[in-house]
């Protein structure tokens, strides 16, 4: 049976409903609380399950065998095979990132026992971001339009930051305000997202499919020659 009042928050904690589902728990600072909500989950539940921004590097794997492993130097680097001098399409790798950078829930599974994850023998992907953050989906059989997933989070925001070359001193003071400004945001997020581990969640396939295809799925695709006439 869904709740009957929902209170709204800015910075949401997520909580699991009498009926397993995801749903935004009180904190301080609520507002008024909305009542006689039906029965409908996208009117509750809390849609953002990660956003693993900024990533350095992402792996796949399966069964402790690397699928596939990209990296690039800077966010506005082009993405590469680590360990080869080959590169990955331009879009499918921007869509790596992008997959990570919003990954949605939409169901949490209440019983995962019962269900047939499939996450004993998942496709593993692990991203780290220029943040210093670890991030670790755990992707297991689909289920319709839906994958079963855990997720898994790791490490803190780096504490300082490396001023830019020619950096003007009048300028410092109003980088590291930003910086620090940033870093307590992230910092926020980090510690919502690391509760997720304790649930199995059911996430669209469409935001995840970029993330599950294999290496040869990420190359460029051959062009046709032109037939001489």
């Amino acid at each position: 049976m869904l709740p009957t009042r929902v209170s709204l928050q800015v910075t949401a904690v997520v909580a699991v409903a009498t009926d397993g589902e995801v749903a935004q728990e009180a904190g301080e600072g609520v507002g008024e609380p909305l009542t006689e909500v039906e029965s409908k989950p996208e009117l509750w539940l809390v849609k953002d399950l990660l956003r693993a921004d900024g990533a350095k590097s992402i792996s796949s794997s399966k069964d402790g065998r690397q699928r596939w492993s990209v990296t690039r130097e800077t966010e506005s680097a082009d993405w590469k095979f680590a360990g080869s001098k080959e590169k990955p399409d331009l879009q499918k790798a921007t869509d790596l990132a992008s997959s990570l950078g919003w990954v949605n829930l939409v169901d949490v599974v209440a019983d995962p026992a019962k269900a047939d994850t499939g996450l004993d023998h998942a496709i593993v992907i692990r991203a780290e971001t220029f943040d210093g953050i670890s991030y670790t989906l755990t992707v297991g059989n689909k289920a319709g339009d839906n994958y079963y997933v855990r997720v898994a989070v790791a490490g803190e925001p780096r504490k300082t930051r490396t001023p830019a070359k020619g950096e003007k001193a009048e300028d410092k003071a109003k980088n590291d305000k930003e910086f620090e400004e940033r870093r307590k945001k992230l910092s926020e997020n980090v510690e919502r997202e690391k509760k997720l581990e304790r649930w199995t969640y059911l996430v669209a396939k469409n935001g995840l499919e970029p993330l599950l295809r294999d290496r040869q799925g990420l190359m460029p695709e051959k062009k046709m020659s032109a037939k001489k006439t």
